[in-house]
């Protein structure tokens, strides 16, 4: 039309509209396109002939410069250039042509008005009457998924199905004849495919992954005696896969039906249905590699060892506790079996210090060397290498060392390494049912393991009898699991699943796509990524020997502002020592340290991206400075802090630097000891 009309079109307006055009260009090819019309236009001005021909040449030139223009001021910048450009050419251009033509225009241009005016109408209509159909779809399927995701299959299935035809109803009323017009008027027609194309997409998707989840019964995969039939983990591959390939076909139509046109409600239903589908498929493909996964790990391939490590918090590392037990399992063929059981020290008393050697991942023994990874000048383990293993927050860390450590220590070669800490065994009582132990009182079950073993336990006087004690309840819960019967996945998850999110229960295996698995599962452990951030972690060593940690109260405040470009941080931490001076073992109050019972002596370290400007401390060694130490991408700052008993000592460290901030409380890691660490966070914007 604007080519037709061009040809009548004066011969300056030609040269604005294709000047418009050069100037809302960001593509060589469409500059150069719209300058060869600009000359055009001034050839046929120069010409001064009618060259009609010519003109609507240009104009075409013009207009699909015009479409292919780049972005102006904001979105939809370039468009509104190109539609006032447009219909200004078209207006100057008629109104050179005779009166019937001039007249036949008028009347078209009315039509046209008409025509899109009932398209619109019938594009409202319908959305109306779809409107409570995808409504209820929506909600219907955000259940349905929601069940799903906690293993409620029976559930999800009923309620995807009828999200199904809530979905195909809404589809219906878009695929009516009258709202096929829609399709031709812009804006309008973004709004019309998207709801058609989500509508349909997700009755497809949902009646699929309804079907497929009807024959998943995760309540099979059940270890009993210690074993789990691989035939049953096999057989729910295919399902998962067939689940998996639906999302995706799901997430792929919602990204077609993105668009920047698309106004707010309707472009934030869509963003927040595609937020909730990575959520939902991000746990599916962790369930889906775990299928395929597990049997290696259970041996089906070859057997398979693993390293247990049992941890008490009641003695802070940064991972959490310090490992007191470990066990040696074998897995083969879907059954594991328990070869080794005993205490740090015994690993501790096989070292040969002369070839003993470990690497860690990089920087580890310049990092933690002085713990017992590095002899001193005498040939003497500077530490206690299994005692300290723990220190670093990180999980793979330990686990890698803890893989070199074991074989120079008496074990085998492991495939893969596991912490569980007490809140852990506590859970498992849940399954196994209570334990009685030869000389205490009463059965030790899911509701006092922990305070057992983090507490009671210390007032055996004779250390023999604490140690096998301890021994005694670890190995016994261990014995009752692998000779009893679990729950299915789903239960066991609901029970041990917060404990893995606050990294009591971890796992790492020494393949690549196992650790990514895991990863997914939040069984890893991984430190988080702080660079480029303003979030924090903290992370307190016990240096007293003690087991005082279970008197030990955190809290933490984090305000930060930011200012033309630069984060300003402020940390304020509250620890509080709630530790009597008598009534209790020396074993827990006491130290090593020669200080007054009572007393909790940590190593106190803050990770962070930024500098640390200035602090404030309230210990009598307020001189000793923060050691800064570089690890997982970011500096550790690090000293000691002495909180004396019924006391508490603050903590105020006062950061800036060029980083990305974020909301909340700023603390992207909590180290799982016997208390919470209570946080709260503040942000501005300067």
């Amino acid at each position: 039309m604007v080519a037709w009309a061009g040809a009548s079109a004066p011969w300056w307006v030609l040269g604005v509209v294709t000047a418009g055009a050069y100037l809302v260009a960001d593509d060589a090819m469409v500059s150069a396109a719209a300058a060869l019309a600009f000359v055009g236009a001034c050839w046929i001005g120069i010409r001064r002939d009618d060259l009609a021909v010519h003109r609507a040449l240009v104009a075409a030139v013009a207009v699909n410069c015009l479409l292919r223009s780049g972005r102006v001021w904001c979105f939809g910048g370039s468009a509104a250039v190109g539609f006032v450009l447009c219909c200004s050419l078209v207006a100057f251009a008629i109104a050179r042509r005779p009166r019937a033509v001039r007249r036949i225009a008028g009347r078209a241009l009315l039509v046209a008005v008409a025509l899109a005016a009932v398209a619109i109408a019938g594009a409202g209509l319908a959305a109306q009457s779809s409107k409570s159909a995808l409504r209820n779809g929506d909600h219907l399927a955000q259940k349905g998924l929601s069940a799903l995701r906690a293993g409620n299959f029976s559930e999800a299935a009923d309620l995807l199905d009828s999200a199904s035809r809530q979905f195909a109803q809404a589809r219906d009323a878009l695929d009516q004849p009258w709202v096929a017009p829609a399709q031709l008027i812009p804006v309008v027609a973004q709004h019309a495919a998207a709801a058609r194309e989500l509508s349909s997409a997700a009755a497809h998707a949902c009646e699929r992954i309804a079907l497929t989840i009807t024959g998943i019964d995760l309540d099979s995969l059940r270890v009993v005696d210690g074993g789990l039939d691989l035939d049953t983990v096999v057989a729910l591959q295919q399902p998962f896969d067939e689940l998996a390939a639906t999302m995706q076909s799901l997430r792929t139509a919602v990204d077609d039906a993105r668009s920047p046109w698309l106004v707010s409600p309707v472009a934030d239903l869509i963003e927040g249905l595609r937020s909730d589908l990575q959520k939902y498929d991000d746990s599916l493909q962790t369930t889906r590699s775990a299928v395929h996964l597990l049997p290696a790990i259970l041996g089906a391939d070859a057997p398979r060892t693993y390293l247990v490590l049992l941890t008490s918090p009641a003695e802070a590392r940064g991972l959490g506790g310090f490992p007191g037990n470990f066990a040696e399992l074998h897995a083969a063929d879907g059954r594991l079996t328990l070869s080794r059981f005993g205490r740090w020290s015994d690993l501790e008393r096989v070292i040969d210090p002369a070839t003993f050697h470990v690497d860690g991942p990089a920087g580890f023994v310049d990092r933690y060397g002085q713990f017992g990874y590095e002899l001193s000048a005498n040939g003497v383990l500077k530490g206690s290498p299994w005692r300290n293993l723990t220190m670093p927050p990180d999980f793979p860390t330990v686990a890698q060392v803890a893989a070199e450590m074991y074989p120079q220590s008496g074990g085998m070669a492991v495939d893969g390494v596991a912490i569980a800490d007490v809140y852990v065994l506590q859970a498992l009582l849940r399954f196994t049912g209570p334990i009685r132990v030869d000389g205490w009182p009463e059965p030790i079950n899911q509701r006092n393991a922990a305070q057992v073993l983090l507490r009671d336990q210390y007032t055996i006087t004779d250390l023999s009898d604490r140690v096998d004690f301890i021994s005694d309840v670890a190995r016994t819960a261990i014995d009752r699991v692998l000779s009893g019967a679990l729950p299915g996945p789903v239960q066991l998850t609901r029970v041990l699943g917060p404990l893995a999110s606050q990294g009591r229960l971890l796992f790492w295996s020494n393949r690549p796509d196992e650790q990514t698995m895991l990863e997914g599962a939040h069984l890893l452990g991984r430190f988080p990524s702080l660079a480029g951030t303003d979030q924090y972690a903290i992370a307190l060593t016990n240096l007293g020997g003690n087991k005082i940690d279970t008197f030990l109260d955190r809290a933490a405040t984090y305000e930060r502002s930011v200012r033309q470009g630069v984060t300003s941080a402020t940390l304020h931490v509250t620890l509080t020592n709630n530790a009597p001076t008598s009534g209790l073992p020396l074993y827990i109050i006491g130290n090593n340290l020669h200080l007054p019972p009572g007393t909790n002596q940590a190593r106190l370290c803050v990770y962070s991206a930024m500098n640390l400007d200035s602090w404030e401390l309230t210990d009598a060694d307020r001189e000793q400075p923060w050691e800064r130490i570089p690890e997982f991408g970011v500096t550790a700052f690090c000293r000691s802090v002495s909180i004396p008993p019924g006391g508490a000592i603050d903590v105020t460290m006062h950061f800036s630097g060029q980083v990305t901030p974020t909301d909340g409380n700023g603390a992207a890691w909590v180290q799982p000891l016997t208390s919470e660490f209570v946080l709260a966070g503040t942000r501005s914007q300067g």
